[in-house]
């Protein structure tokens, strides 16, 4: 997949996308599920005057029992920034929310028409609406977490490690509400954006991003980059990538593990042998296992993991 022209690399990305999340489950249709509620195209916020739209997946258990409450969780999809949509997530959304999870999947602005920091002020106006909305929907606003792959573990870890005073907060809507989550899932996510550990022949995909390459554009590399934002207080933090990934190096995952446990950051590393940017059965339901086991030890308390059932 080296050195592939930008169209390619695109449709790559996004197959590459829907095979991963088709992977978990071998029941094809778009047949929504009896034990959940689902809500499509609620919008959220706006972006550049342009309505931003999310998919709300709720166990119906949870909407039918008034003393309910759950964790929120915000799925966001990848595709380097610039391909991908909500839909694609449809069963990785629909498991987590089988996981007791209200999950929310939603869209942000791609490349070419925006670039950074756009894609990063609409998540964060995801997680803003969530919380505006968790009375309502029976959300612990202080229990929210972030899962993506690729360009959207990319993001996920910005939401996890930003602090408001960081900005990027962009004004999409829910001004009053803190755009950060508690628990960060990172699948194969870049971490550190000025390493030049990418193949020469994939900088293109930084380049358009970020408007230029590392030397004319270092800052904006490192208002992009998660590693710039790590502190003690942020996210407990998932790291599953591939060893052979030929696209975000692994080191990647690895300097993330480091970087948050010298901060004092709780992070499991999870490397997946000689998988590439994405995998699928046993390893892919052995992964999202660990993720949604991960998730229940920092979004679900101990005390109240049973409330509300």
């Amino acid at each position: 997949m080296r050195g592939l022209s930008g169209q390619k690399w695109t449709g790559m990305l996004a197959l590459s996308t829907i095979a991963f999340c088709a992977g978990l489950c071998p029941v094809r249709g778009d047949a929504v599920a009896k034990d959940l509620v689902v809500e499509k195209d609620i919008v959220f916020g706006t972006g550049d005057g342009q309505e931003l739209k999310l998919d709300l997946y709720q166990p119906k258990s949870h909407v039918e029992n008034e003393k309910s409450v759950l964790p929120g969780l915000i799925v966001i999809y990848g595709g380097a920034w610039r391909s991908g949509n909500k839909d694609v997530m449809r069963i990785l959304c629909e498991q987590f929310a089988r996981a007791d999870y209200v999950v929310a999947a939603v869209s942000y602005r791609l490349f070419p028409k925006y670039r950074f920091p756009a894609c990063v002020e609409d998540c964060k106006c995801g997680v803003r609406w969530l919380r505006d909305e968790a009375s309502k929907r029976r959300i612990n606003p202080d229990r929210i977490g972030a899962m993506g792959m690729s360009a959207g573990g990319h993001l996920s870890m910005m939401l996890g490690y930003m602090d408001p005073k960081d900005g990027l907060e962009g004004d999409g809507g829910h001004a009053t509400q803190n755009s950060q989550v508690q628990c960060v899932v990172n699948y194969f996510g870049p971490f550190n954006m000025t390493l030049r550990d990418w193949d020469p022949k994939d900088e293109h995909l930084l380049v358009d991003f970020l408007n230029g390459n590392l030397d004319e554009k270092r800052e904006d590399y490192l208002r992009a980059s998660p590693s710039s934002y790590v502190d003690s207080d942020d996210a407990p933090t998932i790291s599953i990538h591939g060893t052979k990934d030929p696209l975000v190096p692994y080191g990647q995952a690895v300097l993330a593990d480091k970087v948050l446990k010298e901060n004092g950051v709780p992070s499991e590393l999870v490397p997946v042998d000689g998988a590439g940017h994405g995998w699928w059965g046993p390893n892919l339901q052995r992964t999202q296992k660990m993720a949604i086991q991960f998730l229940d030890k920092h979004l679900k308390p101990t005390e109240s993991a049973s409330a509300g059932k």
